[in-house]
């Protein structure tokens, strides 16, 4: 071990709502900042499959808190329009209830 190491801060650990077959709640270690850009994001792919599929790991308390999207396309719109579109797919396209909480942790991550 190298003598800065032992001064070196532990990373963060964030409990999640997944349980291990043994019941305990697993522990991840989640990096800094994370953003996912998504190129085409006024289009369908990110309005049927990959913004409800974020919205449930949100709900389920899967997604850290420091994880957010940008997205980017050629159709002109703003942050509150994006997500307005967005929260508008996400309901057509959620197989269970909407959570408005949930919703509103994850629309505050959404850019455009």
């Amino acid at each position: 071990m190298h003598h800065d190491d032992k001064h070196k801060p532990a990373p963060p650990t964030v409990e999640v709502g997944r349980l291990q077959p043994a019941g305990e709640v697993c522990s991840e270690v989640y990096p800094g900042p994370l953003a996912m850009v998504i190129y085409g994001a006024s289009g369908d792919l990110t309005a049927r499959k990959l913004i409800p599929a974020l919205y449930r790991l949100t709900k389920n308390q899967i997604l850290s808190e420091r994880f957010f999207v940008i997205g980017a396309a050629r159709s002109r719109m703003d942050h509150d329009e994006f997500r307005a579109a967005m929260e508008a797919a996400v309901k057509g396209a959620s197989s269970t209830t909407f959570d408005a909480g949930a919703w509103e942790a994850f629309a505050r991550r959404l850019y455009y």
